[in-house]
């Protein structure tokens, strides 16, 4: 990935470090050889630092934020958790599940096919 000042990237907070819950659109502020630096916009003076190689944040302790390039890559991996989710708490109780045989059996071809 080339990063050029200026450019737009998205912040994920990180949900067991902060209480935000927003996706960020911050930008590129500048770029060393081994960091770059983002801020949310023309008035700020807050910044924070990643690494190029690995798109991590430079921190001691659990990220804030996690990095990313494109806001729906975002939204696909929360739907997709979201998901999971709803299919894990069907499907964990104990005894009969409340599916139809129809639809047990889609999911058993679904999962058949992955």
């Amino acid at each position: 990935m080339n990063l050029t000042v200026g450019q737009k990237i998205y912040l994920k907070p990180n949900y067991g470090r902060t209480r935000e819950k927003e996706i960020k659109e911050w930008y590129v502020k500048k770029i060393g050889r081994k960091y770059f630096e983002v801020y949310p916009g023309e008035q700020s003076c807050r910044s924070i630092k990643y690494r190029i190689n690995d798109f991590s944040q430079v921190t001691e302790y659990t990220p804030d934020y996690y990095i990313y390039f494109d806001k729906q890559a975002i939204l696909d991996e929360e739907e997709s958790l979201k998901l999971t989710n709803d299919i894990r708490e069907v499907l964990s109780h104990y005894g009969s599940i409340r599916l139809s045989l129809d639809q047990l059996r889609e999911i058993h071809k679904i999962i058949k096919q992955g």
